[in-house]
């Protein structure tokens, strides 16, 4: 009997250190402080009142960004926005504004979301345009904008709608991509007449 406990002695040694083993090592796990790691949702700095401008070499403001809250994401180096506003400067004032948004590569790209409101002051025989979506991707540098949701556009007695676009400021261009329709009101100066479609 007792040449049988000693040879089951090694056996039961060897449990009662795994067992010791596995009871401080699920202690340790559960006492460890987990490490503070930034993630998509955890900014590293908040920014209230934002206001950033992008200047032209002579030192004049090219585009202004204002938004409520800014909250910095480390992950991808990007800003999220609260109530975000875009002004661009040119022959006529450009501004737009939004509930949300993100600006990118240091406002290279401004992504904006929910109610998305662009309006362009009148200038140069043009009159006042403004375009409603609910996503619009703007690029200040190329002086261009897009999306993929459906968009209308007001200006004068004109009306434009469809879903998706591009918009070049600088060439004043506009693609629609589907479902365009479109109601022109009277040319300035012409007879009074019913709107063509």
């Amino acid at each position: 009997m007792t040449t049988f406990l000693l040879r089951l002695l090694p056996v039961f040694v060897a449990a009662i250190l795994a067992a010791g083993t596995w009871w401080l090592a699920e202690n340790l796990r559960r006492t460890e402080t987990p490490p503070v790691v930034n993630s998509p949702s955890r900014p590293d700095y908040v920014i209230g009142g934002l206001r950033a401008a992008r200047l032209s070499p002579e030192g004049r403001v090219e585009t202004l960004l204002l938004a409520e809250r800014a909250e910095h994401l480390p992950d991808s180096d990007t800003l999220r926005l609260s109530l975000p506003r875009v002004q661009q400067a040119g022959e006529a004032t450009v501004r737009i504004e939004a509930e949300q948004g993100l600006s990118i590569r240091q406002g290279e790209e401004i992504r904006l979301e929910r109610a998305v409101r662009v309006t362009r002051d009148a200038a140069a025989g043009r009159a006042a345009m403004r375009l409603d979506t609910e996503q619009l991707t703007v690029r200040p540098d190329d002086d261009t904008a897009s999306s993929d949701s459906a968009v209308t556009i007001r200006q004068g007695d004109s009306t434009l709608s469809g879903v998706g676009m591009d918009a070049d400021n600088s060439f004043r261009t506009l693609k629609v991509h589907s479902d365009m329709r479109a109601v022109f009101g009277p040319k300035r100066g012409a007879a009074s007449s019913s709107p063509r479609t």
